[in-house]
């Protein structure tokens, strides 16, 4: 059996795929045409050379053994819903893996990071939509209002913003909606962690076990929570409060509140002022998205004036200005669903007319242990490498496509295996950020 793709295999090593093989039931018997290592490689291929299809994934399998004869049904009987455990396991093993290579000099870009010193981790979770063949919706079924069959899946991903590695992945459906999701940061949130999030993952419990943990919170407050005073525990009329600070021309609101009518979570409310264009713009869309179900009241219109946030970070360690700072940088997440989706063909993997249940999940799964494996740890050598040659930042999408581009070649994933530090140059000519007067996304988090 020859591998051409050695480097590729290289940094599937330390998986130990083998193991993880024969663990899932991927392998039952030794001297099988299919080996873990091989499945996963050509799959890794198929993705370089811009393929979706079962032929070219086969192709890709005969190039890399000698004499090696599989057909497309061949392939598709690896494509079980047996395997599935393997894919799994795959990624689970890809997110651990990643973790535990953080390189140490990372830590000169995070001390730039001043708003964020005080944290151990930024932890971003939101979720992103794919849709798929109209055959799967039993399995992702679309949104229930959708009229006809068809079919979406939903990714959720969490990601540390200062390391930018992936910390947890799932898949579900379009209704596995962000609600049912929030108790996951539970299951890696640490002490001293910070979690983003937005109020579709809105939870009084869950913002209460974070504390107990030693976390930190910041979300959006969602409208209808009821607000009580700390003091005397008399409900506030947050409404009449914004009329009043716009009155004054106050540009902000700083209070501790107790939140819920039963919960009563004790919080900080960080009330934002809008610029008027702003504002204004936020009262068109919300009139415009007014349905039967929906009828705003004055009171919303009145509250669009504002940011509101919800948080238990104290005012020593950030200042009302800095919560509203560091919340927009909670997009750094749209960011990287936007670089899945134009730079690395997601959606395309999926624009089948049919496809099995199975094949699509796994795809998931394989395409999702590619972006940590490759995509994400390439990146983050090279932001690093980068940023201590030049103390400039290298854009992502600019640098999605630099890869989506030079790894198609042979000679090319070798090079960027082996010696990447060659590339950096040109890395540096044609990766980084354009220059203007506005900052961009990473100097807004670490300048």
């Amino acid at each position: 059996m020859k591998i051409t793709k050695s480097k590729i295999t290289k940094r599937l090593a330390n998986l130990d795929i083998e193991k993880g093989s024969y663990a899932t039931k991927f392998i039952k018997r030794r001297g099988g045409k299919i080996n873990g290592e091989l499945y996963v490689v050509s799959f890794f291929l198929m993705i370089l050379s811009g393929g979706t299809t079962l032929y070219n994934w086969t192709l890709q399998l005969c190039r890399l053994v000698d004499g090696l004869k599989i057909s497309e049904q061949g392939l598709e009987r690896k494509l079980e819903f047996r395997h599935l455990e393997f894919a799994k396991w795959l990624l689970f093993n890809s997110l651990k893996t990643q973790l535990s290579t953080l390189p140490s000099s990372k830590q000169e870009i995070k001390e730039k990071a001043l708003d964020l010193k005080h944290f151990n981790r930024v932890l971003l979770q939101d979720s992103t939509c794919v849709n798929v063949p109209k055959n799967l919706a039993s399995f992702f079924p679309s949104s229930f209002v959708k009229k006809g069959e068809s079919a979406t899946a939903r990714i959720q991903l969490t990601m540390d913003l200062l390391s930018d590695n992936y910390e947890q992945i799932d898949l579900g459906s379009f209704r596995d909606n962000d609600g049912k999701a929030s108790k996951d940061i539970l299951e890696i949130a640490e002490p001293k962690d910070l979690i983003l999030r937005d109020k579709g993952y809105w939870s009084l419990e869950v913002f209460d076990l974070l504390h107990k943990k030693g976390c930190y919170f910041l979300s959006r407050l969602k409208y209808g929570v009821h607000l009580f005073d700390e003091q005397n525990q008399e409900k506030i009329n947050l409404s009449k409060q914004l009329k009043k600070a716009k009155k004054n021309n106050l540009s902000y609101i700083d209070i501790n509140v107790h939140l819920g009518s039963k919960k009563r979570l004790k919080a900080r409310l960080v009330a934002v002022r809008l610029p008027d264009e702003v504002a204004k713009e936020r009262r068109r869309k919300a009139k415009n998205d007014r349905h039967s179900k929906v009828n705003h009241s004055a009171d919303y219109f009145d509250r669009l004036d504002w940011c509101i946030f919800i948080t238990n970070i104290s005012k020593d360690v950030l200042t009302a200005t800095q919560v509203t700072k560091v919340y927009r940088f909670r997009w750094r997440i749209e960011i990287i669903f936007k670089v899945w989706k134009s730079k690395f063909n997601f959606d395309g993997m999926f624009n089948k007319l049919s496809m099995k249940p199975s094949r699509a999940i796994i795809t998931f799964y394989l395409l999702l242990t590619w972006l940590t494996l490759f995509f994400t740890k390439l990146y983050n050598y090279f932001l690093i490498k980068v940023f201590h040659r030049t103390k400039r930042f290298i854009s992502i999408f600019k640098f999605a496509e630099f890869l989506s581009v030079f790894m198609q070649d042979e000679h090319n994933v070798d090079k960027l295996m082996d010696n990447p530090d060659d590339f950096i140059d040109f890395i540096v000519s044609s990766c980084l950020y354009d220059k203007r007067k506005r900052q961009n996304q990473m100097e807004l988090i670490y300048c």
